[in-house]
C-alpha cells in the first residue's frame, strides 16, 4: 500500500482513498506476521552471519520489517489464529520453525474452504484504516481444508505458479 502512495505521489497523482481498498486473507505484515518478526527469531535461531545470508538469498531486504499501514488506504484484513504468515510470531513462539511450517500448511490454504457463517461469527475491530476480522478457533480445519480444495486451492493455478517459482529458483529463467 505504501509503495502505490508513494507512486502515486512521485508522480504528481493522488489516489482518493475512497477509490481504493485492499482485502489480505493472512497478512505477513500485521505486527505479529512474518515481516516484522522474521529476522530476530531466525537471529536468535542462527545468529544474524547466516540469518543476512538467507534474507539475501532470497531477497526480502527490501520488505523485511513491513508492518500494513493503518493511514493510508482501507483495507479489511482476515486471519485465522494459527495462520503461520499472520501468526508468525505465535507459532514461532509455540513450535520454532516447525510450528510456523505447520501453520502455513495447514491453516493458510483453510480460508478458502471457510462457510459465509464462520466468517460472520468473526470478531472484528479497526484500528485506524484497517477492519481487522479475526476469524474464530472453533472451525473444523480439515472439513475448511477439503473445502478449500473444492474452492480454489487445486483451480487457482497455485501448483502451476509453484512449479514456475521452482523452475525460476533453480534456473533463474522460465
Amino acid at each position: 500500500m505504501s509503495q502505490i502512495n508513494d507512486y502515486s505521489m512521485a508522480h504528481g497523482d493522488s489516489i482518493p482513498s475512497a477509490d481504493l481498498q485492499f482485502v489480505m486473507i493472512g497478512d505477513l505484515s500485521l505486527p505479529g506476521g512474518t515481516l516484522a518478526n522474521l529476522v530476530p527469531d531466525l537471529d536468535s535461531l542462527f545468529g544474524s552471519s547466516v540469518t543476512n545470508a538467507l534474507i539475501n538469498f532470497f531477497d526480502l531486504n527490501g520488505v523485511i520489517g513491513d508492518v500494513t499501514p493503518d493511514d493510508l488506504y482501507p483495507a479489511t484484513i482476515y486471519t485465522l489464529n494459527g495462520d503461520g504468515f499472520a501468526d508468525f510470531q505465535q507459532d514461532f513462539t509455540t513450535g520454532g520453525l516447525l510450528g510456523v511450517l505447520e501453520g502455513v500448511l495447514d491453516e493458510h490454504a483453510v480460508y478458502l474452504g471457510l462457510t459465509p457463517t464462520q466468517i460472520a461469527d468473526a470478531t472484528t475491530s479497526t484500528n485506524g484504516d484497517l477492519t481487522l476480522v479475526d476469524i474464530s478457533n472453533d472451525i473444523n480445519s480439515f472439513d475448511a481444508g477439503l473445502g478449500a480444495l473444492d474452492n480454489g486451492v487445486v483451480s487457482s493455478g497455485f501448483f502451476e505458479s509453484l512449479f514456475e517459482s521452482l523452475q525460476l529458483f533453480l534456473t533463474n529463467t522460465f
